[in-house]
């Protein structure tokens, strides 16, 4: 039997997030929305979601920075609060991860 582990699976997401200023440091609305239910033993890895949005999208949101970073962090955030995986890692660890998501953000709509 062969004790080296296999490549991980990986899931490739499409998010579309409504775009808003909360508190003036949050900018976009997301809420999550996960089953907090039964753990699996699966070690989850996520990569930084890619900024892919058009040209007019982010000229509309150029005052802020860091779009792709804040929209990870809230994926994480709620994967965390989910405690569906028995650990998470950012970034991915392809070496030591059963599951990695990618995220590709290919649309923004101001609220």
């Amino acid at each position: 039997m062969n004790n080296e582990k296999s490549n991980p699976c990986i899931l490739f997401l499409i998010l579309d997030f409504w775009m808003c200023t909360v508190n003036g440091s949050v900018p976009f609305h997301y809420v999550p929305s996960l089953n907090t239910g039964k753990q699996s033993t699966a070690t989850l890895g996520v990569e930084k979601f890619i900024d892919n949005r058009p040209a007019d999208d982010k000229d509309t949101t150029k005052s802020i920075s860091d779009v792709d970073e804040k929209i990870t962090s809230k994926i994480l955030e709620d994967f965390r609060s989910s405690q569906m995986f028995s650990a998470i890692n950012f970034p991915a660890s392809h070496e030591k991860d059963d599951l990695i998501i990618k995220g590709e953000i290919k649309r923004v709509c101001l609220a």
